[in-house]
């Protein structure tokens, strides 16, 4: 479409400079004065091209600066998401352990959970969800179950509570589970 118009300004340019040129006095009419319309044509029309190709080449630019930021955010997004599912893996792996008495793997699970919360926690895309009071309390609850798993492997304490580590598992899995679609079909985190 830009080439069509160029050749249509083209030949339009030329023709007016033709009819400038024929309405000329006789005097006038040289082929020196016909060359130097001609350039002056030329010139004129080189800066408008210039000038089109240098918008065109902004608005180009504008569009992949904009399809880049929404590559970005997508990806982020996936991110997010892939974080999310981590999670849900590592309650379902920390569950596990507890239903088989294997604290200590539980402990190293809970603790890679908690790590992996904290870092959901500063995902800009998700700020909003992780700053309410559930997903503060659900790092706060990983934090105390780590604590009484810690303790019970140590022999600080004679027994640990699994049935409130797993509700409380479970109530992190929900608001996981949550965000993750939020995430997935709202996209508004």
């Amino acid at each position: 479409m830009q080439r069509k118009n160029a050749i249509i300004i083209f030949l339009l340019g030329l023709f007016f400079t033709g009819v400038f040129f024929w309405f000329l006095p006789a005097k006038d009419k040289t082929l020196l004065n016909g060359a130097s319309l001609i350039g002056s044509f030329f010139s004129i029309y080189g800066i408008a091209i210039g000038y089109i190709q240098i918008l065109s080449l902004k608005e180009l630019s504008r569009q992949t600066q904009v399809t880049v930021n929404d590559a970005l955010i997508r990806l982020k997004n996936i991110i997010a998401i892939s974080e999310l599912s981590k999670s849900k893996k590592l309650v379902d792996e920390i569950q596990y352990y507890l239903h088989n008495a294997n604290l200590n793997g539980a402990l190293i699970r809970i603790k890679d959970l908690k790590e992996t919360l904290i870092q959901t926690k500063y995902n800009d895309d998700l700020s909003k969800l992780t700053a309410s009071k559930a997903f503060k309390t659900i790092i706060l609850n990983t934090g105390i179950d780590m604590e009484s798993l810690n303790d019970s492997i140590l022999n600080k304490v004679d027994n640990v509570d699994k049935l409130l580590i797993i509700k409380h598992l479970e109530s992190a899995k929900s608001t996981i589970i949550e965000f993750e679609n939020e995430l997935k079909f709202n996209n508004n985190a």
